[in-house]
């Protein structure tokens, strides 16, 4: 004879409600495979709905170990989902998709708001920051030129995503929005003022100075629109470069003329007709501004005169006044 074990209902009823959602179970289990498969494949909508449902089987069922594990995974699958965002935000976007990604960020619920607005701009000046380090020219009048153009072009647009993204007239975090803004900003001015105090000292010519000039005031002005007009901080850094190349263009002739003097053997005052012969056709051919032409008679005095007036045409590209108390 055989007796058949003998089970409890209840035991049985549990067994077949396991069995019947088995399927649902299973589907569970593998929330974190499919969610990380759609992070990679950056399908960031669907692995945000994927979460937030994740989120509520954790609150719905806070004893069962099973669904606080998925949980656990799909958090730090969340997290890898985070740092690709702020990949994104690191890179070359238009507003669009900084649209996109800031309501990402804002449905993850890693940041709060205030945190989010620092962390677009920190990713955002990282990607500016690269671009520039990036930036290479054959010499330094070149790469000052596209820095100025490349920083005007970039903190314009960062700064015009922000506002278009978080600053709204009617949000209660405006002025703090704002100040998060002009912080960042400040930050990007200063960053670019001492570059170009670094790239001047390299510069050793008035019309390379006169071009950056431009080049840099310019840069200042259009950030204006944004409240970030820089220009006053420009005009020591670039006095300072006139006076130095100035000061290098005479120290250059003070050379030449001291090596030339140290064995040359001053004549006495011409009297030759060859010497009067040369001294007249000089003097027709010249105005009252230029040098006497006595000079020519001396080739030491010659030279000098020469660098005093190149010294003088690097001056005739860029003479801010406050060389007067130099000259």
């Amino acid at each position: 004879v055989f007796v058949l074990p003998v089970y409890p209902y209840s035991r049985v009823y549990s067994q077949l409600k396991i069995l019947n959602e088995y399927p649902r179970i299973l589907e569970t289990l593998e929330i974190p495979q499919l969610m990380l498969s759609l992070v990679r494949l950056e399908l960031h909508d669907e692995a945000l709905e994927l979460m937030a449902y994740t989120r509520k089987l954790s609150r719905n069922y806070p004893d069962v170990q099973e669904i606080q594990k998925v949980a656990s995974e799909v958090d730090e699958i969340t997290t890898i989902m985070v740092n690709q965002l702020l990949m994104l935000l690191r890179s070359s976007i238009q507003l669009p998709m900084c649209l996109r990604v800031v309501s990402y960020l804002r449905r993850v619920q890693h940041f709060n708001e205030a945190d989010i607005r620092r962390v677009f701009l920190q990713y955002r000046g990282k990607w500016m920051r690269s671009a520039l380090q990036s930036t290479a020219a054959p010499s330094a009048q070149g790469l000052l030129e596209r820095i100025s153009d490349d920083t005007r072009s970039m903190i314009f647009e960062i700064a015009t995503q922000y506002r278009a993204v978080f600053l709204d007239e009617h949000d209660s975090q405006h002025d703090t929005g704002l100040s998060i803004l002009h912080d960042w900003i400040v930050q990007g001015v200063e960053n670019y003022v001492s570059t170009v105090e670094t790239a001047l000292k390299d510069i050793k010519d008035g019309a390379g100075l006169a071009t950056v000039l431009q080049q840099s005031m310019y840069c200042g002005q259009s950030l204006g629109r944004v409240g970030a007009d820089f220009r006053p901080l420009l005009a020591p850094l670039f006095e300072n470069a006139v006076e130095r190349i100035y000061a290098s263009s005479l120290e250059v002739a003070l050379h030449r003329f001291r090596a030339m003097t140290s064995d040359y053997n001053w004549p006495n005052k011409g009297n030759s007709t060859q010497v009067k012969e040369t001294r007249r056709r000089v003097e027709a051919n010249v105005d009252q501004h230029s040098p006497p032409v006595e000079i020519l008679e001396h080739s030491p005095l010659a030279v000098f005169t020469n660098g005093l007036l190149a010294a003088h045409n690097e001056l005739r590209f860029c003479c801010p006044l406050s060389l007067e108390r130099v000259t």
